[in-house]
C-alpha cells in the first residue's frame, strides 16, 4: 500500500513540478481583436464574375472558392476586410427552384439553424429586382452575420456579410457596419 502511495505521488510531482514533462510549451497569446471598420471607397471593386451570373460591389478583389458536393457545383466569392467577411455564392442545384422558393429557404434556413452556436435573430422576406428573396440575422456568439438567400432558376444564392467580435462593438460600430451591409446587398444584382 505504501509503495502504491510513494508512486502516486511521484507521478502527480511530475505532472505539477516538471513543467517539460506533463506541460507543453506556454499556448501562443490570442490574435489582436479585429474591430470592425468600413471600406475605404477606394478599395470597392466593381465586380462581375466571367459567367456574367451577378454584379456586386465588394470591398476589395474578392476571391473565388469552387468546390463540388453531391453532384453540384459550388461557387463561392469572397472579401475580407477589417473584421469582416463578404460573400456572394451559388450552388447549382440543376432543379428549377420557380414556384418552390419557400422550400429551398426551409432548406437554408434548417442549415444555419444547425450550424454550431448559431441562433437566428430575425428573418424577412427581400426582394432584389424580380426576384424574392429571405434574410437572416444570425447571432454567432463572437460573430454576427445577415444572410440573404435567392433561388434564381436552378440556382440556390446567398449573401452574407459577418463580422467578428460583434459582442464588443459599440452601438455606432453596429449602426455603421449595417449600412455597409445594406449597401452591399443593394449592390448584388441577377440577370432577369
Amino acid at each position: 500500500m505504501i509503495l502504491k502511495q510513494i508512486i502516486f505521488f511521484a507521478f502527480i510531482s511530475l505532472i505539477y513540478a516538471n513543467p517539460g514533462f506533463s506541460q507543453g510549451p506556454p499556448p501562443p497569446p490570442p490574435p489582436p481583436a479585429y474591430i470592425y471598420s468600413s471600406p475605404a471607397e477606394s478599395s470597392l471593386i466593381r465586380f462581375s464574375p466571367e459567367d456574367k451570373s451577378f454584379r456586386a460591389i465588394f470591398p476589395g478583389k474578392p476571391e473565388l472558392i469552387s468546390s463540388q458536393a453531391d453532384g453540384m457545383q459550388i461557387s463561392t466569392y469572397r472579401a475580407k476586410t477589417g473584421g469582416a467577411t463578404w460573400i456572394v455564392g451559388s450552388v447549382e442545384t440543376g432543379r428549377e427552384w420557380k414556384g418552390n422558393e419557400n422550400a429551398a429557404y426551409l432548406i437554408l434556413e434548417g442549415n444555419l439553424s444547425n450550424r454550431p452556436g448559431a441562433k437566428i435573430i430575425e428573418k424577412r422576406d427581400v426582394e432584389t429586382g424580380s426576384f424574392k428573396g429571405v434574410e437572416f440575422d444570425v447571432d454567432y456568439k463572437l460573430e454576427f452575420a445577415k444572410n440573404r438567400f435567392f433561388a434564381v432558376g436552378t440556382q440556390l444564392w446567398i449573401i452574407e456579410c459577418r463580422v467578428s467580435n460583434w459582442h464588443i462593438f459599440s452601438d455606432l460600430v453596429k449602426e455603421a457596419w449595417r449600412e455597409d451591409v445594406s449597401k452591399f446587398f443593394d449592390s448584388v444584382v441577377f440577370p432577369e
